[in-house]
């Protein structure tokens, strides 16, 4: 869980995520869903080019007073696992 310096409601949060290894694969997330003092966000495999590696993660917080806010998260480890399917022949 993140937590900001500043005690303001938030109105937003984006979250940036890219692979150490390969840049490309860098994705901005973001949401205005609010729940309490929570705010979730789903990463998608599927927009890193399931790539598993050390992924660089940053949070930037906007409040309801429009300030903005730089919230490092840190380094996280991502096992991605391609989604198969299969075809039904009846």
């Amino acid at each position: 869980m993140l937590q900001g310096t500043k005690a303001k409601a938030i109105q937003s949060v984006k979250v940036a995520a890219g692979s150490l290894v390969d840049q490309s694969n860098h994705f901005v997330y973001q949401t205005n869903r609010v729940i309490g003092r929570e705010i979730q966000v789903g990463i998608d495999q599927a927009n890193h080019k399931y790539l598993t590696g050390d992924y660089i993660v940053q949070a930037y917080a906007t409040y309801l007073d429009h300030s903005e806010e730089v919230i490092p998260v840190g380094t996280y480890r991502l096992e991605a696992q391609r989604k198969t399917y299969q075809t039904l022949y009846l």
